[in-house]
């Protein structure tokens, strides 16, 4: 495999597991130390990630380094992957349930997207709403559509025309 087939399939993996894991860009940036924008850029292949960097989204994830350049993606389960990175977390100081609700509405929006039970789509202003009065915060329905768009732009979510193209609705796949 040459230098380019080695870090699109390094990225392959990494967005993979991300994906796998239900976790947030935001989040392996948090916890890993690595900047946002090469996180992306390693999870989509457009970064010569250096050994350290490799090292330690094996680590994130609870995978090898190998596991990580294979061509075969043998990885953990979800559930596996969300208990390794709750260890690696906890490994590094971090309270998972204080540090991550600092990131922002992403956690936010995601959780609320995991526990609620309604299963038509819904508007951001009713998860900006939901979210605000359930946590106290402040978020405008901006901030919740930022996040909406990035978990439908990852297939996390379906994206729904209503006619008003400011206001679509959203559901979880």
């Amino acid at each position: 495999m040459h230098k380019r087939g080695i870090i699109q399939k390094v990225g392959d993996n990494l967005f993979y597991l991300k994906k796998s894991a239900n976790v947030s860009f935001e989040k392996i940036a948090l916890a890993t130390d690595i900047s946002l924008s090469h996180v992306r850029n390693a999870c989509s292949g457009e970064a010569n990630i250096t050994i350290a960097y490799l090292e330690t989204f094996a680590a994130f994830f609870g995978v090898t380094e190998a596991d990580l350049v294979s061509e075969t993606k043998n990885f953990p389960s979800k559930e596996s992957l969300q208990k390794n990175i709750q260890n690696y977390l906890l490994d590094k100081g971090f309270s998972t349930t204080f540090n991550f609700k600092e990131l922002g509405p992403t956690l936010l929006v995601e959780n609320y997207l995991l526990n609620s039970s309604a299963k038509e789509p819904v508007y951001a202003f009713q998860i900006k709403e939901a979210i605000n009065n359930q946590h106290q915060t402040k978020y405008k329905t901006n901030d919740i559509s930022r996040v909406l768009n990035n978990l439908s732009e990852q297939g996390l979510l379906t994206k729904t025309d209503t006619g008003n193209p400011k206001k679509p609705k959203y559901r979880l796949n």
